[in-house]
């Protein structure tokens, strides 16, 4: 009796913990998906805002060629336009690279997300195979997640044609959007020492998943987004310098 009691009392132990596990996977798949579908719009909220710089870029160089051949009032009209326009671009540059860093900050919270659960297959229930699955699918969503490109900091605005106010409220804005991308730099590479890690971990742990179908690819991939994650870093740490510059340059 004693026997079946205890035999009873550890089958509802491991059905909770399979029931624990399984909520689990389900919330990381949920979350996954959740942020796919924030980085998805913030890759077109970034797309737009290219297009427009792109668009105010166009419309400065059509006036200058303008202003090539016009006179008196007209090259005036043009001037005094001139530098409506290029303020524009410097605007829809700073539009652009406030999307590339949201949209860069949204991809860091999927790589998070994404690995996390790779580095859990190693431990995790299930048969190998179904982990190195799990691993596998997780590893192509972080390198996805990387993106193609760095985030760089803004462009402080010229102010030697502005008044004194116009200037001072120039170089405050400047700042604060600088510092907005030395702040997001920064939790940027805690975030890449942490992926880092668990790259390094999964290539260190390979033999957990010895015997899978996907052990060596599992393996190779890993490997090769440790070093893209290593690069990564140095190019943040490298704008993070420039950032850095462009902030003490406005406090001079």
């Amino acid at each position: 009796m004693a026997f079946k009691s205890l035999a009873h009392k550890a089958a509802v132990l491991v059905a909770l913990l399979f029931l624990a596990f399984s909520v689990g996977v389900t919330v990381h798949a949920d979350e996954i998906e959740r942020l796919k579908g924030e980085v998805k719009s913030l890759e077109q909220s970034l797309q737009e805002a290219e297009t427009a710089e792109t668009e105010a870029n166009k419309k400065v160089k059509e006036n200058q060629r303008l202003q090539k051949d016009a006179k008196g009032e007209e090259k005036e009209r043009l001037k005094a336009e001139g530098l409506k326009l290029a303020e524009a671009v410097r605007t829809a540059g700073n539009n652009r690279t406030r999307a590339a860093v949201s949209l860069a900050g949204k991809r860091s919270e999927l790589r998070g997300e994404a690995s996390k659960v790779a580095e859990e297959q190693i431990t995790a229930a299930g048969d190998t195979n179904t982990r190195a699955k799990k691993a596998g699918d997780a590893l192509s969503t972080w390198s996805a997640a990387l993106g193609d490109r760095v985030p760089t900091p803004p462009v402080s605005r010229d102010t030697s044609k502005m008044d004194p106010s116009e200037a001072a409220e120039a170089k405050r804005d400047d700042k604060a959007r600088l510092q907005e991308f030395v702040d997001w730099a920064d939790k940027e590479k805690e975030r890449l020492d942490t992926e880092i890690a668990r790259a390094d971990s999964l290539v260190k742990n390979e033999n957990k998943f010895s015997g899978a179908d996907a052990h060596d690819r599992l393996l190779n991939e890993s490997k090769n987004l440790k070093s893209t994650l290593d690069t990564r870093k140095k190019n943040v740490d490298s704008q993070l310098r420039a950032a850095k510059e462009a902030l003490r340059a406005l406090e001079r």
